[in-house]
């Protein structure tokens, strides 16, 4: 990586960062979406935690610019029993879509 972009990348990696610290997450009927189907989103990836198919997740759902769900499950270490929160960091390999799962 060259010495022009390693600045703008470390600045959006930041960005990226704080982000969800400065969010204030808002009722999703305010932003356009269905506050029943976020929950239905929430109860099928703590039943993937359940089956033993990922140790935890940390959701992130914006529209029209709000941020309309916010929300940690299970563990960023299983083995320690060490519980998820929203600002962990996580080694994402690839980025070629709009929604990373980690």
């Amino acid at each position: 990586m060259s010495h022009k972009i390693r600045p703008l990348v470390f600045v959006f990696t930041l960005f990226l960062a704080v982000q969800p610290l400065l969010a204030q997450t808002v009722n999703p009927r305010s932003a356009g979406m269905s506050a029943e189907r976020l929950e239905r989103y929430t109860a099928y990836l703590q039943q993937e935690i359940d089956a033993g198919k990922a140790p935890g997740f940390v959701s992130m759902v914006y529209r029209n610019g709000s941020l309309a769900h916010y929300e940690a499950l299970g563990y960023s270490n299983a083995e320690a029993q060490k519980t998820m929160v929203g600002d962990d960091i996580f080694f994402i390999q690839s980025m070629t879509k709009r929604g990373v799962w980690c």
